[in-house]
């Protein structure tokens, strides 16, 4: 079909053209009718996967079109939650990728689901949006699995999730009487550490402290997996804590330098402070990018106040050999590059081309 209008032009299914009444380009009238006339989708994706062809991606990806021309084909419903994903940038995301591989098609479906689910959607929820666009759009990514919903049938599920409650505060109440029989065997403790004669509740509150701190005494081990930035295999000094790679914050500034992702780091010795400002140049201070750790490392909370562009934020941070280690995914969520996983290669990607 062709509007005599503004000359745009869109394919057309005969079975639904008189369903069209305006140019989704120009909003010129194309064929006399009602609005009753218009046909309303079933659902999200049969919505999507129309208007992709009908009238091709630019009507897809434009905002406008949806709001003032398109808008007769959704429901209210509809019409909200696609104004979301506009709104987040969710759909900026996935039109910024059309000709990209399916490597970071699949990052920027990542990225596109946080956006929403930033906003208002659950995870679920946000999967499902955002997989109705690409679904329409033709890549070919696979639908994801619906979460399965507690019913009738799920009561043995309920009971289960009970016991384990159960479970846990009967761990915790065990866990009270244990500290319990330790204060009453106070004199076992003085002995053990050497603090004959102390009767004091410091002391007390010593004995427990010193029992804690070893048995729950965090290992830093060096992080085994490549690191690719931008493709480049770079070996940074970074290490895994429970499950977590923490990288040592400067070599992360030393490496962004330059690129659209760059940030300062500034001490605030008053204050007690690390400063983070985004954009600015890495200022080097020496001993940036000294190769990979060697051996297993005790860390330690780092106890610094955390300032990026002039706010306190909080970030889980250690302090390993007196550097600062923070969690790289954080980083890369606060300075909005992308952190991914590579299974196959074992390699943990950080892009700054977004």
């Amino acid at each position: 079909m062709k509007c005599n209008n503004c000359g745009s032009e869109w394919k057309t299914d005969a079975s639904r053209s008189a369903s069209i009444t305006v140019c989704p380009f120009c909003q010129e009238k194309i064929v006399a009718g009602k609005s009753s006339d218009w046909q309303f989708f079933d659902n999200t994706k049969e919505l999507l996967a129309y208007i992709a062809t009908e009238y091709g991606n630019d009507a897809l990806f434009g905002k406008k079109h949806f709001s003032d021309h398109i808008s007769p084909l959704m429901s209210q419903g509809q019409k909200n939650l696609i104004k979301q994903a506009f709104d987040c940038g969710a759909v900026k995301i996935l039109q910024n990728n059309m000709n990209s591989n399916q490597q970071r098609k699949k990052t920027a479906i990542k990225q596109a689901v946080g956006k929403l689910t930033e906003i208002h959607f659950t995870r679920n929820a946000s999967e499902k949006v955002i997989w109705e666009f690409t679904n329409a759009i033709g890549w070919g990514i696979p639908e994801p699995q619906e979460p399965i919903k507690m019913g009738k049938n799920h009561i043995s599920d309920r009971c289960t999730v009970f016991c384990v409650y159960i479970l846990l505060a009967g761990g915790f109440v065990l866990m009270l009487v244990s500290f319990t029989a330790y204060i009453i065997e106070f004199g076992v403790f003085q002995k053990k550490y050497g603090l004959e004669g102390s009767e004091s509740p410091n002391d007390t509150a010593k004995i427990l402290s010193m029992t804690l701190d070893t048995t729950s005494a965090l290992i830093a081990k060096p992080t085994a997996s490549t690191v690719l930035v931008n493709g480049k295999n770079v070996a940074f000094d970074a290490y895994n804590i429970n499950s977590n790679n923490y990288f040592k914050l400067r070599d992360l500034a030393f490496i962004l330098s330059g690129t659209e992702k760059q940030f300062e780091i500034g001490w605030d010795g008053a204050n007690n402070a690390i400063v983070l400002t985004r954009g600015k140049p890495y200022t080097k201070v020496g001993g940036e990018m000294t190769g990979k750790g060697i051996g297993n490392k005790t860390p330690a909370p780092t106890n610094s106040k955390i300032y990026l562009d002039g706010k306190e934020v909080s970030f889980t941070a250690y302090s390993i050999e007196g550097n600062n280690y923070f969690k790289l995914r954080d980083i890369g969520q606060s300075f909005n590059f992308v952190v991914d996983w590579d299974d196959a290669m074992n390699s943990i990607i950080i892009d700054t081309s977004e």
